[in-house]
């Protein structure tokens, strides 16, 4: 009888847990859900929609290595299609369009090169 009521105890621990965790996860989905319809975001914002720290996010506009806003000096905003572009600024090609770039450029200059005798 007193190990039905330890594994009881132990059941319930586990659905509390598990059920804590879905609502963490919910509320994060529901935050994140929110930050993508939005254009102008704050700092937490911003640190969901990128995926960054917060604290990355403030390093970075210390750096001014990240574009943002900071109306009166005070609190730091961001534009959403800003971020997309900073989060996509630095594209790294493909092996298949380094080929097919080298390629276009090789025809480039037999086309432009003048014919050899």
């Amino acid at each position: 009888m007193q190990n039905t009521a330890i594994l009881d105890l132990k059941f319930e621990d586990l659905k509390n847990k598990i059920t804590e965790d879905i609502q963490k996860q919910l509320l994060e989905f529901t935050l994140l859900i929110n930050s993508t319809q939005k254009e102008v975001l704050n700092v937490p914002e911003a640190a969901r929609y990128t995926s960054l720290a917060t604290s990355q996010i403030y390093k970075l506009t210390h750096l001014h290595e990240i574009p943002h806003y900071k109306p009166r000096g005070k609190k730091i905003y961001f534009k959403r299609s800003e971020l997309d572009n900073w989060l996509l600024a630095e594209k790294q090609m493909s092996h298949i369009e380094i080929e097919e770039k080298a390629l276009q450029h090789v025809q480039r200059r037999r086309k432009n090169e003048p014919a050899r005798k």
